[in-house]
């Protein structure tokens, strides 16, 4: 039985709070959380804030890009509305020019970027400058890209543009790359091409290729060395080809004494046999 005997013959029934916890706090402080305010006030005026710089993502020329969703570390962050979700600032791309060297036996590359930069009144917009640090692998090809979500320029009510690095290449005095082949230019005299020759190259990584040609070099013919070209980006251990074209040079002018050494040791002509 409920209630508690009180010495008299009777029963003293105890107090029991029947009312909702919450509606007696909201009616005394007028609102059921108190620091609700507090954050609204914060999320709203707050810009969101970018993801973590340290993880960019990379896309090859001719395929797609899977970007991770990175979590925000910031407190006040609040999920964004509709109108967030439909205004992202355009994506801001810098060019990221490497050299064939660099290329070859990768390399790492700092670079600057100016960039608007939403202060903390959420509607004021200032230049800032900040320092990228990029990885850049063995044997990626121009046009490369590396993205950095939400590292771009940041508008008021808008989500942080993405800045993207492209790959670019420098020209080369030397080489002309096609895929992972290098394509080498050997500038012939009338004789070399004829009696053969030897030449030096330079390679990328600082060596010298002496190259033997002993056949006779023909007018837009080449000679392939092979593994002698750039590195596979997908297994740097695999490399293309270097490709020796041949430039060779005609004398301009012959003496009679020439012209007729050269009959004497060239073939006829079809027309004269």
């Amino acid at each position: 039985k409920e209630g508690v005997s009180n010495g008299k013959g009777g029963i003293t029934v105890p107090y029991v709070f029947r009312s909702n916890p919450e509606e007696l706090f909201s009616s005394i402080i007028g609102s059921s959380t108190p620091y609700s305010d507090l954050f609204a006030l914060s999320a709203s005026s707050l810009p969101i804030p970018a993801a973590n710089a340290s993880s960019p993502t990379l896309q090859s020329p001719n395929s797609s890009t899977v970007q991770p969703s990175i979590p925000s570390s910031s407190i006040f962050q609040k999920i964004p509305n509709k109108q967030h979700l439909e205004n992202k600032v355009p994506t801001q791309e810098v060019n990221l020019y490497c050299s064939f060297e660099e290329i070859f036996g990768g390399c790492t590359k700092q670079i600057k970027v100016l960039r608007k930069k939403l202060l903390l009144d959420g509607k004021t917009v200032s230049p800032e400058e900040k320092l990228f640090t990029i990885e850049v692998n063995p044997g990626w090809k121009t046009g490369t890209k590396i993205t950095y979500p939400k590292e771009g320029d940041q508008l008021p009510n808008h989500i942080p543009g993405d800045l993207v690095f492209v790959l670019r290449e420098k020209p080369h005095p030397r080489f002309i790359r096609e895929n992972n082949d290098l394509v080498y230019t050997a500038n012939l005299s009338l004789a070399d091409a004829l009696c053969g020759c030897a030449i030096d190259i330079n390679t990328l990584d600082g060596r010298i290729l002496p190259i033997g040609i002993s056949e006779v070099a023909s007018i837009g013919g080449s000679k392939v060395i092979p593994n002698e070209g750039m590195p596979n980006p997908k297994d740097p251990k695999q490399r293309g080809n270097l490709i020796i074209k041949f430039n060779i040079a005609f004398p301009l002018h012959l003496t009679m004494h020439q012209k007729d050494a050269l009959r004497k040791i060239m073939p006829a002509s079809a027309s004269e046999k």
